[in-house]
């Protein structure tokens, strides 16, 4: 139960500070990054958690 709720924190983590991260960057380098590139970032993000832990949390 522990690593499960371990893992949960650590993907919730994940896709907050990347996706915030290219939203922030995006505003900061005036659209540079783009609303699809925000998009991708949240569903690679999203991809890498699930590859990366969803062993542990299901």
């Amino acid at each position: 139960m522990r690593r499960a709720l371990l893992a949960e924190a650590l993907g919730t983590f994940g896709l907050v500070f990347a996706g915030t991260g290219a939203i922030v960057v995006n505003d900061v380098s005036g659209g540079a990054v783009t609303h699809v590139g925000v998009s991708l970032t949240f569903g690679l993000i999203v991809m890498t958690m699930i590859y990366a832990l969803g062993d542990v949390s299901g």
